[in-house]
């Protein structure tokens, strides 16, 4: 029986893995950088299973091999996300077009207000 997958973190993480995954594959590559940093033992506890090459995963083709490398991998970065908090939303504050009310009530245009180059500082 299929577990349906709810968290769309975890699949798009297993998904941007993929190339991370065929070079830890092929014995070139592995789990680098911030990652390691944050979750040394996570990453050495993968590393340690997928990377024997007399283990478990030796008797696989490559591109089973290269499938789990991304499971684990996008496992790993979903886990290291989720322990780093919320995203917190960016605040962008819009500037008025030129031809917008001016934002200081004065029902001047913007450009013939604080938007010319002789406007009032403000």
């Amino acid at each position: 029986m299929k577990a349906e997958v709810k968290s769309k973190t975890f699949v798009t993480a297993i998904a941007t893995a993929a190339g991370d995954a065929t070079a830890a594959a092929k014995g070139t590559g592995g789990i680098e950088g911030a990652l390691r940093d944050r979750q040394p033992a996570l990453v050495g506890f993968v590393e340690k299973q997928l990377g024997a090459l007399a283990g478990p995963t030796s008797k696989l083709s490559f591109d089973d091999r290269a499938g789990l490398w991304a499971l684990a991998l996008g496992s790993v970065r979903a886990v290291d996300k989720h322990l780093q908090g919320p995203e917190r939303p960016v605040q962008v504050t819009k500037e008025p077009g030129r031809n917008d009310p001016c934002f200081c009530g004065s029902g001047k245009k913007f450009k013939k207000c604080h938007g010319g180059a002789n406007a009032p500082a403000a």
